[in-house]
């Protein structure tokens, strides 16, 4: 079908002939755009190209290529309605650059087809060029299927379109063959059909409780008691199962179209045409449909094709990824309420159209969400105390703590603790050890000072005057002092030293004649928590002339009441005092060795020796 309009750009192109070459190409190009303006918009600048145009002005070939496009695209969408009126389809209108002209078109061909059955005249003028065109067209075709064909001529080659078959119709090489439909069998003639009696033939299936009842083409098994109804419904018959269906009565036999007529079924009844429309096939008398579905592949992809009485219809077979097929819909699959995404662990699903997307819910253990992402935190901003007893450094996604001296990082805590030096360091003290923070103290006894981490004795004796009272020596101990009683015993001794009296007693006259202690000695000696036998060793020298035949007696006088100390004579006048046992402090003692000269069996002189013995409490 050919349709012809005198379009705007035509009447431009006749305006200006002086560059028609260039023209023309803008329109060419227009034309060609428009012409696929039906699966979408092309009647867009970007399809121009100004290259092909030539030495021309792009204001000037735009609009050309527009006023062609649009001229283009209305006719495209023309031929698309009067095929639809032809397939008695619905008259709808399309989107897009004249889109309007589809349903336009439609109508006027439909006009066109009504005019022609009510055998009215085919001219007719329309209001535009194109529903003009569509109608006088279709009104045509119209008359021409409805008008009686002329007598065939004999000499004519034989096919399926005159060769008379009642039913069925097949060619191959040349050769027409007639055959039946189903339930029905050829007669002599080649050409006519009877139907089978399947009840008669016994070649029909009911059981026993069930009658057979012949149809035209078929057979009905039926209930022996049950009251046979007919279906209330004109052009219906009952099935095997008892439903009533449509009879198709082209394949029965029923239909009483004319000689030359097709028959075609219809819902409830049949028609009768003198060719096939659009959409169906001459087999025999009768128009079957074409199954477009198996000859070609008219629909988009993701459809499927069905076929229907003389046409088709494309049905929504597959969706894209994000969709499900329901109710011949694409509709959006939930992936977040379905659990089919693939969100990470501190994501949260959001559904979108078609798809779904992950956003950041929660951040890992430094960092916070601010406006969909995981930032950063400064910690030692946020808290400043957070090492406790250290300096703080930040560092991507944590921190560092530089503890201060006397403090160590706990990883569990995440923060500086103090150094308990007691517990990790035992006996760095001499004496008891206090954990302060940051650092320790060794404390050291009454007596003692502290230097370091060791106990030093406190001489008081020097550090304190008069500390003893008068007619007293004070002698240093470890971590104490004793006082000791230096008085010499009478008038008639002389103190020598602060550490022994004389027997001061001219010519041996007077009263002081007759004392025979002759001096009075004494020492200290001072140890610390242990004293190992043999670790105490004095000893002493009574310096005698070997000249005098005098006898010398030593012996400890007191002090040694537990025995711990041993008096070893070495020389006539020499002796050592020993301890022989192991003395724990704290303990003290005071030995008294008296040296005696004896002449004749009488002492004549005594010399007295003092050991003051002090063992402290500590080691130190």
């Amino acid at each position: 079908m050919k349709f012809k309009m005198l379009s705007s750009a035509v009447l431009f192109l006749l305006l200006i002939g002086s560059s028609s070459g260039s023209i023309l190409n803008c329109c060419h190009q227009g034309s060609k755009a428009g012409s696929r303006q039906t699966d979408g918009p092309h009647c867009l600048e970007k399809n121009i190209d100004y290259d092909k145009a030539g030495r021309i002005d792009k204001a000037m070939c735009k609009k050309v290529f527009m006023l062609c496009c649009q001229s283009s695209a209305m006719e495209q969408h023309c031929k698309v309605g009067v095929q639809s009126a032809i397939n008695g389809l619905k008259c709808n209108s399309a989107s897009g650059l004249g889109g309007d002209m589809r349903s336009t078109c439609c109508n006027c061909c439909k006009r066109g087809i009504g005019a022609a059955d009510r055998g009215e005249s085919c001219e007719r003028e329309e209001k535009e060029m194109l529903c003009d065109d569509s109608f006088r067209v279709c009104c045509v075709n119209a008359k021409m299927t409805l008008t009686t064909t002329t007598a065939p001529n004999t000499t004519r080659e034989l096919n399926c379109t005159n060769f008379g078959c009642e039913q069925l119709c097949s060619e191959s090489n040349g050769d027409v063959a007639c055959s039946c439909n189903s339930g029905y069998r050829l007669n002599e003639d080649g050409k006519s059909c009877k139907d089978i009696d399947e009840c008669q033939e016994g070649i029909a299936t009911c059981d026993a409780e069930n009658l057979c009842e012949n149809k035209l083409g078929s057979y009905i098994c039926v209930k022996k008691a049950a009251e046979i109804k007919r279906c209330s419904k004109e052009g219906y018959i009952r099935d095997s199962d008892g439903k009533c269906v449509d009879e198709d009565e082209c394949a029965t036999g029923t239909a009483t179209c004319r000689s030359g007529q097709y028959c075609i079924n219809t819902d409830g009844n049949y028609a009768c045409f003198r060719s096939c429309p659009y959409g169906y096939r001459a087999v025999g008398r009768t128009c079957q449909d074409i199954d477009e579905c198996l000859t070609t592949n008219p629909c988009q992809r993701r459809y499927k094709c069905v076929n229907t009485r003389g046409y088709f219809k494309c049905v929504l077979a597959s969706c894209p990824r994000g969709y499900q097929l329901k109710n011949e819909r694409c509709e959006d699959i939930d992936e977040c309420a379905l659990g089919t995404h693939k969100c990470g662990r501190r994501y949260t699903c959001k559904n979108t159209i078609g798809f779904y997307k992950c956003e950041l819910s929660s951040c890992v253990r430094g960092f916070t969400l601010v406006d969909g992402k995981c930032r950063d935190i400064n910690e030692c901003n946020t808290n400043p105390s957070i090492c406790g007893q250290g300096r703080c450094y930040n560092s991507y996604g944590g921190y560092t703590c530089n503890c201060y001296r006397g403090y160590r990082f706990n990883a569990k805590a995440s923060k500086c603790e103090d150094i308990d030096e007691c517990k990790r360091s035992p006996g760095i003290c001499e004496s008891d050890c206090l954990n302060v923070p940051g650092s320790y103290k060794c404390l050291c006894p009454k007596g003692y000072e502290t230097i370091g981490n060791n106990c030093v004795d406190i001489d008081e004796c020097s550090s304190s005057r008069n500390i003893c009272p008068t007619g007293h020596e004070c002698v240093n101990e470890y971590g104490s002092f004793a006082c000791i009683n230096n008085t010499c015993p009478s008038k008639y001794y002389i103190m020598r030293s602060p550490y022994e009296c004389k027997l001061f007693c001219p010519g041996r006259q007077g009263d002081c004649s007759e004392m025979v202690i002759n001096s009075i000695k004494w020492t200290a000696t001072k140890f610390k928590k242990i004293v190992l036998p043999r670790n105490f060793l004095f000893t002493y020298t009574l310096r005698v002339s070997s000249y005098l035949n005098v006898q010398l007696d030593f012996k400890l006088v007191s002090g040694n009441e537990g025995n711990q100390f041993y008096l070893q004579r070495r020389k006539k006048n020499i002796v050592n005092i020993m301890n022989i046992k192991t003395i724990r402090g704290p303990a003290r003692f005071t030995l008294r060795l008296d040296a005696d000269i004896l002449y004749n069996g009488k002492v004549t002189s005594k010399f007295v020796y003092f050991n003051y013995i002090s063992v402290s409490k500590y080691s130190y």
